[in-house]
């Protein structure tokens, strides 16, 4: 027996703690059940084992640690997973495994799914081979073997679910971790509550996975296998260690904050405060599933196009503060709250709140995805001013109608169909200010200025756009709102209405074709 261990014999009732007893009383779910003995017994003969043997393979040195480290903790996470997502059927791999946790406790309690133990280093192997007979658990087997060497062979995106305690930094343990799984596969990475969420994203896309959570309090990681693994990963254990996959925690989205704020100097923002929101903003829209190519590649920069690599900051937070101080300076804007209409990710509507933190600020989405993403940001970023509103513009066109002082909606649709989707909500006096959608060139003037007065409102200023980010160009257009809206705007078919109007026939032909085009995107 190592020094200063105690042997916990269990079986032989010596009179120590009875290590049986004890995993019963914190196995989740109620107690009794053949199930739940044959299991709590496994676990007891396991831990058993691990207290007793000479490899000094656990820091635990009584029965409580041990079972709370190696059984509870690893237990938890799994009944915390299985219950907010489905976990697909198939084989289960612990890369790292060491002593059997967390693989080994959550392989017992799903057996019959076949479990592997990963390991590189022989005593924790030879400790690991012996516990499918110990156990009777033939459903076990034990691999002795570096994980960046075994993740390019057989094994490679061969399992359901792949797991590990990331002894190291998160991103290093991911990086093992992740190109074992299948497509649709689910990883669980246990770790400590300083991880960097931000740096976590990164990995996680540039491995083809999502980040579906990463709880500081439950210590947990959880990513979902959506492409396979570029075959370079994993990388050799030195370079990994060197040069772990960079998040957007990355110095290079600093730098980008500080430029977009140099490049607006009569914005006067406390930077200390505003940009580690810009950053949390960031890591938070990259974790959120179908965002992830928005952000540029901090190591080449490029992000849409390899000819744009400023282009999500610029068109995502330069433009939206750039035009609000240009409505303001040019615009008497009526005190009251705002509104954004179609906020997607928050790129327009979080930054104008940001520095207007005395303004309400309405974000208005129906899309479950955002409407969920925007609920998070404005906990995370403690923006209490913010209102989150799940429905259609046409919607809250009834709902909350006429409340707003000024508001702003961008988007790829037809200019005039942002109209009709933001003035109802404008109360008289108010200012709307409108991102081109595109469509002006087909239809001219004239049906905007139409479109408009039909609406209660007129067009102001028509200025060329700070940063240009639609694909036909597009400017930006401020409206006074000098009437009420009829109550027949907006259309509860608004879109298909303009879909159909003969004036944008050649404008959703252009999409129909951009939506064809192979695009010309250096992804990361």
């Amino acid at each position: 027996m190592a020094s200063g261990r105690i042997a916990y014999d269990w079986r032989m009732g010596t009179g120590r703690r009875d290590l049986r007893t004890l995993i019963d009383a914190e196995l989740p779910g109620p107690p009794g059940g053949a199930e739940r003995e044959l299991l709590a017994s496994r676990l007891a003969a396991w831990l058993d084992a691990l207290l007793n043997q000479p490899a000094n393979l656990t820091a635990a040195t009584d029965a409580e640690a041990a079972v709370a480290k190696h059984v509870v903790e690893p237990l938890a996470a799994w009944q915390l997973v299985r219950g907010e997502i489905e976990i697909p059927d198939g084989p289960l791999i612990d890369v790292g495994s060491g002593n059997g946790a967390p693989g080994l406790p959550i392989a017992l309690s799903e057996a019959p799914r076949p479990a592997m133990l990963l390991d590189a280093k022989t005593r924790a192997a030879d400790f690991l081979r012996r516990m499918p007979a110990l156990l009777d658990a033939p459903q076990i087997q034990v691999v002795e073997e570096r994980a960046e060497s075994a993740a390019h062979g057989d094994l490679r995106e061969h399992f359901a679910v792949a797991v590990t305690r990331a002894a190291a930094k998160p991103e290093i343990a991911l990086e093992l971790l992740l190109p074992f799984l299948q497509e649709g596969g689910i990883g669980i990475a246990l770790m400590g509550p300083d991880a960097d969420r931000a740096a976590l994203c990164g990995v996680a896309e540039t491995l083809g996975c999502e980040l579906l959570r990463a709880g500081a309090d439950e210590g947990i990681a959880v990513i979902c296998k959506i492409d396979p693994t570029p075959a370079k990963f994993p990388r050799r254990w030195q370079t990994i260690r060197r040069r772990p996959i960079s998040g957007p925690s990355d110095p290079y989205y600093r730098a980008e904050f500080e430029r977009i704020l140099d490049e607006l100097p009569e914005l006067e923002v406390d930077r200390t405060e505003m940009v580690p929101k810009l950053a949390l903003w960031t890591a938070e829209v990259r974790c959120a599933i179908g965002y992830g190519s928005r952000f540029p590649d901090p190591t080449t920069g490029h992000g849409r196009s390899a000819e744009s690599k400023h282009w999500y900051f610029d068109a995502g937070l330069r433009e939206p503060i750039a035009e609000w101080r240009r409505l303001v300076e040019i615009e008497d804007i009526p005190p009251g709250p705002l509104v954004d209409v179609g906020s997607g990710d928050g790129a327009l509507g979080i930054p104008i709140a940001l520095i207007e933190p005395n303004r309400a600020m309405t974000l208005i989405e129906p899309n479950d995805k955002d409407l969920q993403l925007l609920r998070r940001l404005s906990e995370l970023l403690h923006m209490p001013q913010l209102t989150v509103r799940g429905q259609t513009a046409e919607e809250a066109g009834r709902e909350v109608r006429e409340q707003f002082a000024a508001g702003t909606v961008r988007g790829i649709c037809p200019t005039v169909y942002h109209f009709e989707l933001l003035l109802p909500l404008i109360r008289p006096g108010g200012r709307a200010l409108v991102f081109s959608g595109g469509g002006e060139e087909e239809h001219g003037r004239g049906l905007l200025d139409d479109t408009a007065a039909q609406l209660g409102a007129r067009i102001v200023h028509e200025l060329e756009s700070l940063v240009p980010w639609h694909p036909s160009g597009g400017g930006v257009y401020i409206l006074e709102k000098v009437g009420r809206t009829p109550a027949l705007y907006p259309r509860k078919d608004a879109r298909w209405q303009w879909m159909a109007h003969p004036a944008l026939s050649d404008y959703y032909a252009f999409f129909d074709e951009l939506a064809n085009e192979e695009p010309d995107v250096e992804m990361i």
